[in-house]
């Protein structure tokens, strides 16, 4: 399922960006 590899890419990206804000 690529659309579900998409997502999770995107998850990924959002909870790294989100650390880094935190951070």
């Amino acid at each position: 399922m690529p659309m579900q590899n998409k997502f999770m890419k995107f998850a990924v990206c959002a909870i790294e960006y989100t650390r880094n804000w935190r951070m």
